[in-house]
């Protein structure tokens, strides 16, 4: 928080006053009864003061006129000094009310100030801040290039406005708009930097939340075609430069539409639930698996050694769908009938690769439930 100057301060320019009078009348009388009585025979004319009444009215006219001569410089000090005080007040007062947090740095970037609203969405308190780099807010989830071109901006122009991520002392990360902006001296001079916060946090989960909906499948959690689409562009675009090989299998249930009309949706959903759990399991962290639709799934599998490999997790992913699935007062069994297609010189699109396998997975289908093609550039072939 903002601390002003205490009201008692203006009395300090009184007691400077009767000081600096007391200490001109001393001098004067130093000087008209010491030096210059002793310098008398030395001087042209009379300089002495004889008498004591001479002596009285030559002190009393010293303090006198030192009075006058101090007061009134005085009180514009005083009344320069109220204006100030009032002007610093006022602006500590709307620092510390201020509902959006705040925190004023040197020119060295250490904290000098901190307001009520900047405590309670930090969790720091002010008195423990001050005098430390403002830095001990920055948490893991931006790296150095992102501070740098922050205090780079803000050398240049004299202010920055973005998101940042930071943390707090519980190791919770909030994320705020921060808005800097410096002020200067008359030379031109950095004098502080003025901090702005806006808790953004509620509105980022919100985003997130809106882009998962809009990603991902509802009932399974996987993703969705539009992500699918998204990813397997980039995949394919990076295994252009990289001449990795990429993989995508095509799968699509048998005997799930029977389930659904005999038992009913609320089954058909538990099945599909598990049946997206299960082909999730057969991915690794860098493959990506997605309900396209219905009883459609699709497993994007990268940096593939060979067709052999892809065909191997194509077949894990037959044997775990088919495996009976335990529903309230019954087992229902299904299978999966899976078309595999592989990049090479002749597939160099998404859409291309995407197609052939869609194309495999139902010539796979057409040779009986269980089955996995995989479509290479001699032509296809079983798992």
């Amino acid at each position: 928080m903002v601390r002003t100057i205490d009201k008692l301060s203006f009395h300090e320019v009184w007691v400077f006053v009767v000081v600096s009078t007391f200490g001109v009348a001393v001098l004067a009388t130093v000087w008209k009864f010491g030096i210059e009585e002793w310098a008398d025979p030395f001087l042209a004319g009379d300089h002495g003061v004889d008498s004591f009444g001479e002596r009285v009215e030559f002190v009393v006219a010293c303090t006198f006129c030192s009075l006058i001569a101090m007061v009134f410089p005085a009180m514009l000090l005083h009344r320069l000094l109220a204006d100030r005080l009032a002007s610093n007040r006022l602006a500590a007062a709307v620092f510390n009310a201020a509902p959006q947090p705040m925190v004023v740095t040197d020119a060295r970037r250490h904290v000098m100030a901190a307001n009520p609203a900047f405590e309670q969405l930090t969790g720091y308190a002010a008195a423990d801040v001050v005098g430390q780099p403002v830095s001990f807010l920055k948490s893991d989830q931006q790296g150095s290039d992102f501070y740098e071109t922050l205090g780079k901006c803000i050398e240049q122009s004299g202010t920055w406005s973005g998101e940042v991520r930071n943390r707090r002392p519980d190791g919770s990360v909030y994320v705020a708009w921060l808005s800097i902006r410096a002020t200067r001296d008359e030379k031109g001079q950095v004098g502080e930097y003025v901090g702005a916060l806006t808790d953004i946090s509620w509105r980022k989960k919100k985003e997130d939340e809106a882009l998962h909906m809009a990603m991902h499948d509802p009932l399974t959690g996987l993703a969705n075609r539009r992500l699918f689409l998204e990813r397997l562009h980039q995949v394919i675009a990076a295994a252009t430069i990289s001449a990795e090989t990429v993989a995508i299998l095509y799968i699509d249930l048998d005997g799930f539409k029977n389930i659904n009309d005999i038992h009913g949706h609320g089954v058909g959903d538990a099945v599909l639930c598990t049946t997206a759990q299960r082909l999730a399991s057969c991915a690794r962290s860098a493959d990506l698996v997605a309900r396209l639709g219905g009883d459609e799934f699709v497993i994007l599998l990268r940096e593939v050694d060979s067709a052999e490999a892809a065909g191997q997790v194509a077949q894990r992913c037959i044997d775990l769908v088919g495996t009976p699935i335990a529903c309230p007062d019954l087992s229902v069994t299904i299978g999966a009938s899976i078309g595999v297609a592989l990049t090479s010189h002749e597939i160099g699109s998404a859409e291309t690769l995407l197609n052939l396998a869609d194309t495999t997975m139902y010539a796979a289908k057409r040779q009986g439930r269980g089955c996995c093609l995989i479509r290479t550039e001699n032509g296809s072939g079983a798992c």
